[in-house]
């Protein structure tokens, strides 16, 4: 099994500059393992190209889920006058989230060859 992001990351990790250096690490490193992701996919038909969009577009997926709990914190913990332009900012984040997940969805049913 391929692990496409580290298990580690969370949306604290992510707000220091080092942390995010070790992100792009980690994304680097499971970019040059995209071989065992045509490899470990049984049935899936992905190309080289396909399983580079198939993991980037997880870690899209992932960097806008750690924007939705950013954005969270940031509306529930807030002073009370800037709630509603913070709740704005939180539901933009799950807009962008969702999108990022259809775009890992439609990912993942190309290279399972389906057009759902």
């Amino acid at each position: 099994m391929v692990r496409l992001a580290p298990s580690d990351t969370s949306a604290s990790d992510v707000t220091s500059s080092s942390s995010h250096l070790a992100l792009m690490r980690d994304r680097e490193g499971a970019r040059m393992r995209r071989d065992d992701v045509l490899t470990s996919i049984p049935g899936a038909r992905v190309t080289p190209d396909g399983a580079d969009d198939l993991v980037e577009a997880y870690f899209c997926w992932q960097d806008a889920a750690v924007v939705v709990a950013s954005a969270y914190d940031l509306w529930r913990g807030g002073r009370p006058e800037d709630r509603a332009l913070a709740f704005s900012a939180y539901h933009a984040a799950l807009d962008l989230e969702e999108h990022a997940a259809q775009v890992f969805a439609g990912c993942v049913a190309q290279a399972f060859g389906r057009d759902d």
